[in-house]
């Protein structure tokens, strides 16, 4: 099973929320399939928020830690001491060994 692209969960919710105060104000005759079409949303994920069944990835996933409390630890003890010597590691090098911690 591949990764989420965290950026694209972000524009969709981005996209959902708006679709939803729009659907929410009175002077608008536009129908959920319309409105969905208007986003780009799948219209039963609109559904179903408009029902209040569904929360948003962010949301439902907030309490879900990918590290561990010491495999945190452990990652930023390393770059303490990589910034102690003079090399701060880029963040993609931090994210590799995070995605390598997690594995």
């Amino acid at each position: 099973m591949g990764r989420v692209n965290q950026q694209k969960v972000s524009e969709y919710d981005e996209r959902l929320q708006r679709a939803l105060k729009g659907l929410g104000s009175v002077d608008n005759p536009i129908s959920v399939g319309e409105t969905a079409e208007e986003y780009k949303l799948n219209k039963q994920t609109l559904y179903r928020r408009i029902a209040g069944t569904h929360e948003s990835q962010v949301i439902s996933h907030w309490e879900q830690p990918r590290l561990t409390p010491a495999e945190e630890s452990a990652i930023v003890k390393w770059y303490e001491e990589q910034d102690d010597r003079g090399f701060p590691p880029r963040l993609d090098v931090v994210r590799s060994m995070a995605i390598h911690l997690e594995e």
